[in-house]
């Protein structure tokens, strides 16, 4: 019966853990997660996290992405990428998780689009969650026996 109070302990053990591996897993996969908001959220769709379509930009700045070849109507908060490559995220509680840019534009930009465009929408969120649980749950598994 020793063997069954072994798996029970390393149960119970890795319960324990679970927060710090929740952590971990997102720090190792940091930048798939941010890209969520970076890349599927602002670059691709031009919306916030609730869906809205961001602000349209001004006439010069439609022009700039016109010339650029970019599609002017599609509003992306990206020109050099540096509000993009200040993207970050902390885990604040075990359900919330914080993302962020730290780039010197960000609180402007924020008060101009809102304070959702640095958030995961509804979809990403649960894409997010889904890659948490398949991951602790494998983790779990891992019991010697």
């Amino acid at each position: 019966m020793s063997g069954i109070r072994s798996i029970i302990n390393e149960i119970k053990a890795k319960q324990n853990n679970l927060s710090s591996e929740a952590e971990m897993l997102i720090e190792k996969d940091k930048k798939r997660i941010l890209d969520y908001v970076r890349i599927d959220q602002l670059f691709v769709l031009g919306e916030d996290a609730d869906g809205n379509k961001l602000k349209p930009y001004a006439p010069y700045t439609r022009s700039v992405k016109s010339s650029q070849g970019r599609d002017p109507n599609v509003v992306t908060l990206f020109d050099e990428g540096d509000y993009y490559r200040g993207f970050d995220l902390r885990l604040i509680s075990e359900d919330v998780l914080n993302i962020f840019s730290t780039d010197f534009k960000a609180n402007d930009l924020i008060e101009k689009y809102g304070n959702r465009i640095d958030d995961l929408n509804e979809e990403n969120e649960e894409n997010v969650e889904l890659y948490l649980e398949q991951n602790l749950i494998s983790w779990v598994l891992e019991i010697k026996v």
